[in-house]
């Protein structure tokens, strides 16, 4: 069971970082409203008192054929004897318009914060175009845009010398991929670049996010992946890197 905890805890870590994958929520067809649900609660009594809840939701609007609104939040905490080990949340209002069935613009607002990761807020501006196709059963798509990002650090876990507060704009890169290998079974994954447009090659952040979604029908699914983060300039008491092994039960609606 500790060995499942941990795994859970290390991926809320990624994705209350800056990057948040909503290309891989698997919730986008042709109604006009649909959502998407995941969610996981543990408690133990006894020799140690555990109490860890990670839920997230998504909910999108087909606004019209070419506008698609969504709104995306989570929550994530973890205490043991009833000290709080993590808690992070986050949220992000995203929209997309179709230029053409090849190229869409996405834009999006985002705010997060994580005790873990020393954050007590993040606000993050975004905005670019990607372009996507198919080549026999193959699904790609790459995109490129420019994000604000602001973020406000526990000064108190921090070195004398570093600092707390920062504005930086970022390069948003992305792309994606996908394919079925039956069915039921699809291969997912998501690549994302952020580096500092001052300082390109020093500071940035790089997440890989690989799936395995298996569906059961059209309202449940089951997804495993491996999430893989790299952040070139932590503060001095994270690391750089993180990697995590996440199964996780899905209900679309």
């Amino acid at each position: 069971m500790k060995k499942i905890l941990l795994l859970l805890f290390i991926s809320s870590n990624i994705l209350a970082q800056s990057i948040i994958n909503t290309e891989s929520i698997t919730a986008n067809n042709d109604k006009k409203i649909f959502a998407e649900i995941e969610a996981v609660l543990d408690m133990q009594l006894g020799n140690t008192e555990i109490f860890q809840l990670e839920a997230s939701v998504l909910i999108g609007f087909n606004l019209t054929d070419k506008n698609l609104l969504k709104l995306n939040a989570g929550h994530a905490q973890l205490t043991e004897d009833k000290e709080s080990i993590d808690n992070d949340s986050y949220v992000q209002l995203r929209h997309n318009y179709k230029f053409s069935e090849l190229i869409k613009s996405f834009a999006f607002i985002q705010y997060q914060e994580n005790l873990n990761l020393l954050l007590t807020e993040r606000l993050i501006l975004g905005l670019g175009l990607r372009y996507d196709s198919s080549i026999k059963g193959f699904n790609f798509g790459v995109g490129s845009g420019v994000m604000y990002e602001n973020e406000v650090l526990f000064e108190e876990k921090l070195k004398l010398y570093e600092q707390n507060d920062f504005t930086i704009i970022r390069m948003c890169g992305l792309s994606t991929f996908s394919f079925s290998i039956s069915e039921f079974i699809t291969i997912h994954n998501t690549t994302f670049f952020q580096p500092d447009f001052s300082d390109f090659f020093s500071d940035f952040r790089l997440l890989n996010d690989l799936s395995i979604i298996t569906e059961f029908n059209d309202y449940f699914s089951l997804e495993n992946k491996i999430i893989i983060r790299h952040d070139s300039d932590p503060p001095s008491v994270l690391k750089e890197d993180d990697l995590a092994f996440v199964s996780s039960v899905i209900f679309s609606f």
